[in-house]
């Protein structure tokens, strides 16, 4: 499959409201007669150093395209367009201009699952033939799934890449794992991506790992559902760089030996280089873990 590219271009459109709440399906741009409905569109909210400065990443983050919201034009009126989504950030122009792009995902992978496999690995040469790998990785897909898999004896476990969307995994196990030296903890499940689902997954017998994490500027929504996890040295939460609209809904993060695990919505500060706050905008609901963190920016001027 083509690689799915959300840079955006120099013909972008720019949006003209002060301010996007969060949670909108309609806003204005300056220009409407290239667009029409039923065209997928990124809506961009990028990062500026204004925005870094205000919330306290400057030693951290620079600025960069921030979020990129994967939605299709369901109304046009005047100069207002609304959307078939809700967006999971606001846009404010105090700090950043929002942008929009017409886009194609035709080279997406469609329709394709993995199902019913256990991948065991007895592999011991982990610095060398493991590195950052994933049990199983899909990328570059929509409307794709994985269930009933279970992953023994591995670093990392499954994994949606950042060209992921409408993904669901489910009825997953994660077990046995093992981290290469000097690497840092492993994840179970998660990745990139955005409108993707997992839900009834595991994790036992397993140490030193993250149980559920994002990446970088995951724009969401995305949902862990019914999560159980057993072990000890590890988190579960999202992991870097200002992920938004994520839930986490009737996870259970349990410590086998009393350690302060825990659900963590928080600043990463310098971990992994400079992960900063690891999301915003997102949701812990009817969990049950030790040493829950909900961490807000610590705002350096005014902030709405």
């Amino acid at each position: 499959a083509l690689p799915i590219s959300r840079s955006r271009p120099r013909s972008s459109l720019e949006i003209t409201d002060d301010y996007v709440p969060l949670g909108a399906t309609n806003f204005h741009l300056n220009i409407i007669s290239n667009l029409a409905v039923g065209d997928q569109i990124v809506i961009e909210r990028p990062v500026t150093q204004a925005w870094i400065d205000a919330i306290g990443m400057s030693k951290y983050w620079n600025p960069n395209g921030g979020l990129s919201f994967e939605r299709t034009i369901t109304a046009i009126n005047s100069n207002q367009i609304s959307i078939d989504i809700p967006l999971c950030s606001p846009i404010e122009r105090q700090w950043t201009t929002g942008h929009v792009y017409r886009f194609s995902d035709e080279g997406r992978i469609i329709q394709s699952a993995v199902e019913n496999l256990r991948i065991r690995s007895d592999f011991n040469d982990f610095a060398i033939g493991w590195n950052d790998d994933r049990a199983l990785n899909i990328d570059n897909a929509k409307n794709c799934w994985i269930q009933n898999v279970i992953v023994d004896h591995f670093y990392n476990g499954i994994n949606t890449g950042p060209g992921s969307k409408w993904i669901t995994v489910q009825d997953c196990s994660y077990v046995n794992n093992a981290v290469p030296p000097s690497r840092a903890g492993a994840a179970a499940f998660g990745g990139s991506g955005q409108l993707c689902l997992w839900q009834r997954c595991c994790c036992s017998n397993s140490t030193d790992y993250h149980v559920a994490v994002t990446q970088s500027a995951d724009a969401g929504p995305n949902v862990f559902l019914n999560f159980n996890s057993v072990g000890k040295g590890y988190d579960c939460g999202p992991h870097q760089h200002w992920a938004t609209g994520v839930l986490f809904d009737n996870v259970t993060v349990a410590s086998s030996d009393g350690s302060d695990t825990g659900i963590k919505f928080q600043n990463r500060g310098n971990y992994g280089g400079g992960h900063g706050y690891a999301c915003g905008y997102s949701v812990m609901y009817n969990c049950d873990s030790i040493g829950i963190i909900n961490e807000v920016p610590t705002v350096n001027h005014h902030y709405n």
